[in-house]
C-alpha cells in the first residue's frame, strides 16, 4: 500500500508524464506528437532490434546521454535497456534522458525503451502519412 502511495505521489509531481494503470503498473505516455499509424510503423521496425544502450544504476548520466545521442545519429531508431528501479523511476530516467537528446519514446515494455529521432540531415526512415497531432 505504501508503494502505491509513492507511485501516486510521483505521478502527480510528474505533471502527467505517466499514469497508473490497473494493478499498480505505470504506463508512460509515448510520443504524443505522432499519429497512431506512425507509432505502429516504428514499433514494427523496432521489433527485432537489440538494445544498443544500457542504462545502469547511475541513471542517465553524461556518458549515457552521449551514447544515446550517437546511437540515434547512427540508427534513428534504437532500443535502450534500463536496469533496476521501479517503473516510475524508469519512466523518470526515460523522460530525462530523451529530453536531453530530443528523441521520442515510441514504446515502453518493461525495462526496454524504443526511441526514435530522425537524422537531422539524411533521414533513412520514412514515416507513413498521417501527420503530427497538434
Amino acid at each position: 500500500m505504501v508503494q502505491d502511495q509513492d507511485i501516486d505521489a510521483e505521478r502527480e509531481s510528474d505533471e502527467g508524464a505517466t499514469h497508473r494503470a490497473s494493478k499498480g503498473a505505470v504506463v508512460a505516455r509515448c510520443s504524443p506528437g505522432m499519429s497512431g499509424a506512425q507509432r505502429r510503423f516504428l514499433r514494427g521496425l523496432g521489433h527485432n532490434l537489440e538494445p544498443v544502450v544500457l542504462v545502469g544504476d547511475r541513471g542517465a548520466h553524461e556518458g549515457v546521454v552521449k551514447q544515446v545521442d550517437q546511437a540515434l545519429l547512427d540508427h534513428e531508431l534504437i532500443k535502450v535497456k534500463v536496469h533496476g528501479g521501479n517503473p516510475v523511476s524508469r519512466a523518470t530516467i526515460a523522460d530525462a534522458l530523451f529530453a536531453a537528446v530530443g528523441g521520442q519514446t515510441i514504446q515502453v515494455v518493461g525495462n526496454i525503451l524504443l526511441v526514435y529521432r530522425p537524422h537531422p540531415e539524411k533521414p533513412t526512415i520514412v514515416l507513413p502519412k498521417g501527420g503530427r497531432r497538434k
